[in-house]
């Protein structure tokens, strides 16, 4: 009995000689390359948040849980499952990366200094959603009654870096000199990154919910339809470990153009082609069609082909081998083919930044436009060709709104025009005009054509004269201009 009596008066002796001492700290968090680059002024990093330990041991439980379940340190659950909060005081840094934590308390029964002070080693974690869960890098002290101000603390970020770089280039049209493709500018090149994906092997497996529905990035092509945007993604992912691939989406798009993309493997172009299978003029690619399909033909081996569905919202994957392959798809509202090409990006193995080379990627050119002009008038009991002002002329374009007239696609009014075709060059009564456009998916070389109905009417005194049925169709080619007298009777 008196020796338990005696243990508890060594304890209270030792409690009584405790000393309870007070420190701060101030720092500042830097991106680790920046900073080497001497970009020190940009190098400061914004809204790290920074937890503060005195026990090594908790620290490090906070820090594995981070690791193995991705709980962050307000979340740390205990090994029977509770919650439980480790670290002792928390801040967050300013936009310049600096950061201070004051009112730091410990009790020691051996100060360093006696009553007058004491020395403490204290653990720090920094929690940033681009460079994750990082421990301070070297050992941090701090004695009483100061406030310790730290050396730049770096820490590299938790991602990858790929340079994605690529052409954009018009399928039809050829460079004066008859050789390479045009480049088309201005062209829009969307990113889509998944919010989760699997490694297995090689192979990069993303679940159809794990897309983004956004564009993680958008670049548009220059002068020479060339494009380059630095992809980056998470290098390390708590719970599965580290990560040196993602597979992204691409979707290229400019006003007036079909999308005409080359797939991954093979060089095998995925394209559209008329709903009987025709081939224009001979060419393995042809363009995106109406007809809401896609084709690609390999030379020979068997290849697995991947696209992203928009109408079922998924990838699919097809094999297949020496022949041709069709996929019904869906069009939007305006008749665009919305093709997203799948790209797998691979980090670089000494941790400098990847280069990603893509296929060239084809557009085609859908707005096509002609101009039609002539003269509308009546022959008179000589035979003569006599041009009359004030008749409407109107476009169809199609024979079925020919016939119902309407709807109306274009609508002009003939008047005297000061220059003719005719041998004086006197000017002209009667004369019409009008650049007539169109969408056209499937032409084979550079021009499209497209027929056209046209319908001239007008009242001449008392009468109401019009043109006839037989004289309404004419065929315009896109970029080549065409002549048409119209006779009303």
């Amino acid at each position: 009995m008196k020796k338990k009596f005696f243990i508890i008066y060594i304890l209270l002796v030792f409690i009584s000689c405790s000393s309870i001492f007070k420190g701060s700290i101030t720092g500042s968090i830097h991106d680790l390359d920046d900073y080497n680059n001497q970009n020190i002024t940009n190098s400061g990093i914004s809204n790290v948040t920074v937890f503060l330990y005195l026990d090594e041991k908790k620290r490090d439980y906070d820090y594995n849980q981070w690791l193995e379940f991705g709980r962050d340190p307000y979340n740390v659950k205990s090994k029977n499952g509770k919650d439980v909060t480790n670290f002792i005081l928390d801040t967050v840094s300013n936009n310049s990366g600096d950061f201070e934590i004051s009112g730091i308390l410990w009790e020691s029964l051996f100060p360093e200094y006696g009553d007058t002070g004491d020395l403490r080693e204290i653990f720090l974690l920094f929690l940033h959603n681009d460079y994750g869960l990082v421990k301070n890098p070297v050992p941090i002290n701090i004695t009483s009654g100061n406030t310790r101000k730290l050396p730049p603390i770096k820490i590299k970020k938790n991602l990858n870096e790929v340079l994605v770089r690529g052409r954009v280039l018009d399928y039809d049209k050829k460079s004066a000199n008859g050789g390479d493709l045009v480049p088309i500018e201005n062209a829009e090149v969307e990113f889509f990154l998944p919010s989760e994906w699997l490694i297995d092997g090689e192979d990069v497996i993303v679940k159809d919910s794990d897309w983004n529905n956004y564009a993680s990035y958008r670049v548009l092509t220059d002068s020479e339809g060339s494009f380059q945007q630095k992809v980056s993604f998470k290098s390390f992912i708590p719970m599965v470990g580290p990560i040196d691939r993602i597979k992204i989406l691409l979707t290229v798009s400019k006003e007036g153009y079909s999308s005409f993309c080359l797939s991954e493997e093979a060089n095998a172009k995925f394209t559209g082609f008329n709903s009987d299978g025709s081939v224009f003029d001979g060419d393995r690619s042809q363009d995106i069609s109406l007809e809401n399909s896609i084709w690609v033909l390999l030379d020979g081996e068997e290849t697995t082909v991947s696209y992203y569905d928009i109408g079922e919202e998924k990838e699919v994957t097809d094999t297949i081998g020496g022949g041709d392959f069709r996929k019904d798809l869906d069009i939007d509202k305006d008749g665009f083919m919305n093709i997203y090409l799948p790209c797998v990006l691979v980090a670089d193995d000494d941790n400098n930044i990847g280069i990603k080379l893509l296929n060239d990627i084809h557009l085609r050119d859908i707005e096509h436009s002609s101009i039609l002009s002539g003269i509308v008038g009546i022959e008179n009991a000589v035979s003569t060709f006599v041009g009359k002002n004030n008749m409407t002329v109107q476009f169809f374009s199609s024979q079925e709104a020919y016939n119902n007239k309407e709807p109306i696609h274009y609508s002009v009014m003939t008047t005297y025009t000061p220059y003719s075709g005719n041998v004086n060059n006197l000017g002209e009564e009667g004369f019409y005009s009008r650049e007539c456009s169109w969408r056209s998916y499937n032409y084979s070389g550079e021009r499209s054509s497209f027929l056209w109905w046209v319908y001239a009417f007008g009242t001449i005194g008392s009468d109401d004269l019009s043109s006839r049925d037989e004289d309404s169709k004419v065929k315009l080619i896109s970029g080549l201009n065409e002549s048409k007298n119209i006779v009303i009777e």
